[in-house]
């Protein structure tokens, strides 16, 4: 009922994020596009021993 509500805006809860939250998604995300862009990608998906 609620995915076919007319007046319902469902938005995702964001309640737990903080500055050092992003400061740390972020500066990991940078991180990887460098790596990758160098040939040596890190925190890979599917990475042997996970």
């Amino acid at each position: 009922p609620f995915r076919t509500a007319p007046r319902l805006l469902a938005t995702p809860h964001l309640g737990y994020v903080s500055e050092d939250n992003y400061r740390t998604y972020y500066g990991q995300a940078v991180e990887d596009i460098e790596a990758f862009l160098k040939g040596s990608p890190i925190r890979t998906l599917g990475a042997p021993g996970r």
